[in-house]
């Protein structure tokens, strides 16, 4: 039994990490392929494998490393059987940092002189 404030604060985590890792991606892919369709594309096809790789291969000791984890919250804050709900957070919190201190390097090796 999960309660509704208990539930609400676990799903806004877990959506507040996925959507901060979106943005970081948007914002790479924005800056190496140039065309908002591409990027979008891009952002899709990242999103899919990541769902491919989390839903039909498990992945039970590594679930810790798999940022992708945490892309349908519901299922995982109400089926806590095997594992709990705030795993991949971390994870999908350090790729973000990372993902976005890249794209604040490739801005910064990019500016044009003069």
């Amino acid at each position: 039994f999960v309660s509704i404030g208990q539930y609400m604060t676990k799903g806004l985590v877990i959506t507040t990490s996925l959507i901060l890792l979106v943005i970081a991606l948007i914002l790479l892919y924005s800056l190496y392929l140039k065309r908002t369709m591409s990027t979008i594309a891009a952002l899709l096809g990242t999103f899919v494998i990541g769902y491919v790789l989390t839903a039909f291969i498990s992945w039970n000791s590594l679930d810790w490393l798999n940022p992708f984890l945490n892309m349908l919250p519901n299922d995982l804050i109400l089926v806590q059987n095997d594992r709990t709900w705030y795993e991949a957070i971390p994870v999908t919190l350090l790729l973000t940092v990372i993902i976005y201190g890249w794209s604040i390097q490739k801005v910064k090796n990019s500016r044009m002189v003069g």
